[in-house]
């Protein structure tokens, strides 16, 4: 029994580690989209290596070493899976705001709305109707198809991407509303898409999108809070280049601006200190182990005039022409302060474009 304790217990370490490597890849079963937490993957994770060590033992006919890993492997493998379908069935997350996102549609200011489009979204009645290894076949195929589909929102009509939208077959079955797979377009493009094409057509993005969603009868308090977010900021960086006026506006509370100056991005995110007296080398040690250890959050907002960092300790501002340090995908402003942005690749186009303002 000790023997068993002690390989359950070195079990429980290596998956940790593969935890910390890569948490989504205990769940591999499900599609990008499908939402899965850490805690979830340490379960796939456990259960995994427990069944992988117990298959050798059952293949040689030891089923008094192999039942007990094989037994503890299969409830927390089946507990991760169950809890990934539940938590993206009726999905209805409310999602931390760290700014008010608003849109002017025709006088009436709209806000978005919480995540509350599940992408398993009534995956039982589904997997009943289809069985369980098509409906898995089915869920990948909806992951592949949102590439066909982000390439015809930037190349073709709103109309086209919009009776496309309506011919897929889990659409036509009634499988997945409309407008929830248009949601999911979105979530794709907004973060998983080509960055590089995305960014080069952003001006069309933020147009078609909008125009899809008209057509759609979607409204932009229909929308997710972070896809809006993306939007609004993507559509005021388009805007600040052409000199125009846009229709989204970003506010922070506690933050007031003249009518001149507007915010364009705004990430909340966790943040850490490094020592700048360090070595290179040390410095790299120091900052991996701050970044796992700290618990503290800032603000990154970026506006037409200027750049405004917020720290538990203090509120600092930079010009927008002032370096932008980096440590890995994490950045600073001050080459001592870093904040784990969520999107760098966004964050740095804003910053590029911004100092094409100047």
């Amino acid at each position: 029994m000790e023997d068993l304790i002690i390989i359950l217990g070195l079990l429980a370490v290596i998956a940790v580690l593969l935890n910390q490597f890569n948490y989504r890849l205990a769940l591999c079963m499900f599609p990008d989209t499908v939402k899965v937490t850490r805690w979830q993957g340490l379960l796939g994770w456990y259960g995994w290596v427990n069944l992988f060590v117990a298959l050798p033992f059952l293949w040689d006919g030891d089923f008094s070493q192999g039942m007990y890993p094989l037994v503890i492997g299969l409830i927390p493998a089946a507990i991760s899976i169950f809890t990934v379908l539940k938590f993206n069935d009726d999905r209805n997350v409310e999602l931390r705001r760290d700014s008010k996102i608003t849109y002017d549609d025709n006088g009436q200011l709209l806000e978005p709305c919480n995540d509350v489009y599940g992408f398993l979204r009534n995956y039982s009645q589904r997997m009943k109707a289809i069985g369980p290894k098509f409906f898995f076949k089915e869920i990948f195929a909806r992951e592949k198809s949102n590439k066909v589909l982000a390439d015809g929102l930037l190349d073709n009509t709103p109309e086209v991407t919009v009776d496309t939208l309506k011919s897929l077959p889990w659409v036509i079955d009634g499988a997945v509303d409309v407008k929830a797979q248009f949601i999911f377009l979105l979530e794709y493009m907004t973060t998983r898409y080509d960055n590089k094409k995305l960014y080069e057509n952003l001006k069309v993005f933020c147009e078609n999108s909008m125009s899809v969603a008209r057509l759609l009868e979607l409204k932009f308090n229909e929308i997710p809070y972070n896809i809006a977010k993306f939007i609004a900021s993507a559509d005021l960086t388009v805007s600040l280049l052409e000199n125009k006026a846009s229709v989204y506006s970003i506010s922070v509370e506690g933050q007031t601006f003249d009518d001149v100056e507007k915010v364009i991005y705004v990430s909340t995110s966790p943040m850490y200190k490094i020592n700048q007296n360090l070595s290179s080398v040390f410095r790299a040690i120091a900052a991996k182990f701050s970044k796992w250890t700290s618990k503290d959050e800032g603000s990154v907002i970026l506006t037409s005039k200027k750049i405004i960092v917020k720290t538990p300790y203090q509120k600092t501002e930079f010009p927008i022409s002032d370096a932008v340090f980096s440590f890995g995908d994490d950045i600073s402003f001050d080459n001592s302060n870093y904040f784990c942005v969520s999107d760098i690749n966004f964050f740095r186009f804003v910053m590029l474009n911004l100092n094409k303002t100047l």
